[in-house]
């Protein structure tokens, strides 16, 4: 074929690629269609990206089929063995696209984008130390690309979330529009304790993917965390009752003292105290991202939490027992300590069973 042809070919290839950018997969599988049947000679390229539509489109195993046979038709190209290693990873196999990334490699020791899929497979795999080195030196390859910076903060994230989060700044800004990066910025300030840089990054993906599923999920990964430091200080709160109350001889075991112990008063402070922190943990979180979007933040509160049980249970109990301090405190007002006893003697164990499924979600959603 003349050299106009392919430049022709390439032209048609290059705005089907941007199809599958914009999530237009039914349009760019007609078109990919097309191009086999227009142009046979160049079906290994054309079956490259027609694995990427399929993986796109959530049919993996012809994502796999397809990239093996653009491997066979371009035993030396890098692009088809990306290509199949994508669609491996995606199918959850992470063990099986790594061989296809090292002969990537091999053919090309700069190739940047099998460098950073290496470094996710490695990384899923457990292999934290070689998933960082493989990313550094993408980084190093191509220190002005943002998903160099992207996967270098994703393999370091777990053991040093503010380097991570350095390494998410700098590629937020190479590139201010990737949703991806928004998010996992979000999520280690989240960690890092940055919550107005959190607040932000999460408004900023907000506004330029209205309808992306991972906001409420990170949003909700901050309302758990939320949940989990609340129930733990009401289960220190409710302990710190029991203390007083067995120390002036209500509810508890008779103490043999001659000198009068504490009035019955003292023990509405740790109530008292138990509650406000609890609300503010809540306040602290969600005001700095309830300033910056534009429907507030409990809209999207209620998208992140309707579908995590187990968070609502444990932020159910804890609601429940807030409100029992609250009822404690005021009969404690008049004398009366049996609300305040009930409080303590059925909270601590409630709490405790609260705080566990707390975090047994917040991990399962924080791995997500």
């Amino acid at each position: 074929m003349s050299e106009s042809s392919y430049q022709r070919y390439d032209e048609i290839l290059t705005r089907t690629a941007q199809l599958i950018n914009m999530g237009r997969n039914s349009q760019a599988m007609s078109a990919l269609r097309r191009l086999e049947a227009d142009f046979p000679e160049y079906e290994g390229d054309t079956k490259t990206l027609l694995s990427a539509v399929h993986r796109e489109s959530g049919n993996l195993p012809q994502a796999i089929e397809t990239a093996q046979r653009a491997v066979s038709l371009l035993p030396d190209s890098p692009a088809p063995l990306r290509a199949l290693a994508r669609a491996h990873i995606a199918n959850g196999d992470a063990q099986a696209a790594e061989a296809p990334l090292r002969r990537a490699l091999s053919l090309d020791p700069d190739d940047v984008a099998a460098r950073h899929h290496l470094s996710i497979a490695l990384h899923i795999r457990g292999q934290g130390d070689e998933a960082r080195r493989i990313a550094w030196e993408g980084v190093l390859l191509a220190p002005e690309d943002s998903d160099s910076h992207l996967i270098f903060g994703m393999a370091t994230l777990p053991e040093d979330p503010r380097l991570a989060w350095q390494a998410f700044r700098e590629s937020a800004h190479l590139d201010p529009t990737n949703e991806q990066t928004l998010l996992q910025l979000g999520y280690a300030s989240m960690l890092c304790g940055y919550r107005e840089e959190m607040a932000q990054a999460i408004a900023t993906a907000a506004a330029l993917a209205p309808q992306e599923p991972r906001i409420p999920k990170l949003v909700g990964v901050i309302i758990g965390r939320a949940i989990c430091m609340a129930l733990l200080w009401m289960l220190l709160g409710l302990l710190a009752l029991a203390g007083i109350l067995v120390a002036i001889e209500v509810g508890g075991p008779p103490v043999a003292t001659e000198v009068e112990g504490p009035p019955l008063w003292i023990a509405i402070g740790p109530m008292v105290a138990t509650v406000i922190v609890c609300i503010w943990t809540f306040v602290v979180r969600a005001r700095p991202i309830h300033r910056r979007m534009p429907s507030g933040f409990f809209p999207l509160a209620r998208r992140a939490m309707a579908p995590r049980r187990l968070s609502l249970i444990s932020l159910g109990i804890l609601a429940g027992m807030g409100l029992l301090l609250v009822v404690a405190a005021v009969c404690t007002l008049f004398d009366w300590s049996g609300p305040a006893v009930l409080a303590y003697r059925a909270g601590i164990p409630a709490c405790i069973v609260a705080l566990v499924l707390a975090i047994v979600d917040f991990r399962r959603s924080a791995a997500q």
